[in-house]
């Protein structure tokens, strides 16, 4: 019997329910869709996504070594939570994502965030923390509701600094990281406990360096 370590067995999952996805969409009766939901929404979808963290790299290498792969960046969105949030511009026919300016048009925006844009993430936090806890003073709910949203749409990236200020006593950022670890966290966890889970698990949560993912 062969003995898969755990990278080799992560990356033979990830070939079988690959495969598995790829041979579903490639049905007819999913071909002739303009929406792309069942595409995600399917359960062989689902089963890469669920393979989580440690799939990432080879999700990555499979989008750099073939363009046609666009359809994956919705994996590293759903296991990541990052939502890249981009602007159209109809006289242009462009796309322009405020958050990321070097961004080239055509590139594509999730291998550039892997690459580049995940080391914003101290920048943006803090730029979206202290935005919403003005707004949160000058009594402005809805608004600050939306700059709360954007530190959950930074995605586990921003897990360490989101700790950082729990550890500080902003227990109103607790449900963010239920939210970002799929409710591991409980919302209802004081600071102490919430510190104390992220001591104990945060290898299993901060994403590998870039250089480490070219490296597999």
């Amino acid at each position: 019997m062969i003995i898969l370590n755990a990278e080799e067995n992560i990356e033979k999952q990830f070939e079988i329910k690959y495969q598995a996805w790829k041979e579903y969409i490639s049905r007819p009766e999913i071909t002739v869709q303009s929406i792309a939901g069942e595409r995600f929404e399917c359960t062989q979808f689902q089963e890469i996504v669920k393979l989580g963290l440690p799939v990432l790299p080879y999700i990555i290498r499979k989008m750099e070594e073939n363009p046609d792969e666009r359809l994956l960046w919705k994996a590293i969105e759903e296991i990541t939570k990052v939502k890249i949030r981009g602007k159209y511009y109809k006289q242009k026919n462009v796309f322009i994502f405020p958050n990321f300016p070097d961004w080239k048009p055509r590139e594509n925006v999730y291998l550039y965030w892997r690459e580049k844009g995940r080391k914003q993430t101290p920048e943006q936090l803090e730029i979206s923390f202290t935005n919403w806890k003005y707004l949160k003073k000058q009594g402005k709910e809805e608004e600050a509701r939306k700059k709360y949203q954007k530190i959950k749409d930074l995605g586990i990236a921003t897990l360490p600094y989101v700790m950082e200020k729990i550890q500080q006593g902003e227990i109103e950022l607790i449900p963010i990281v239920s939210y970002l670890t799929d409710d591991a966290v409980k919302k209802d966890l004081t600071p102490s406990e919430c510190v104390e889970w992220w001591n104990k698990n945060k290898d299993k949560w901060i994403l590998p360096p870039v250089e480490v993912d070219k490296n597999i």
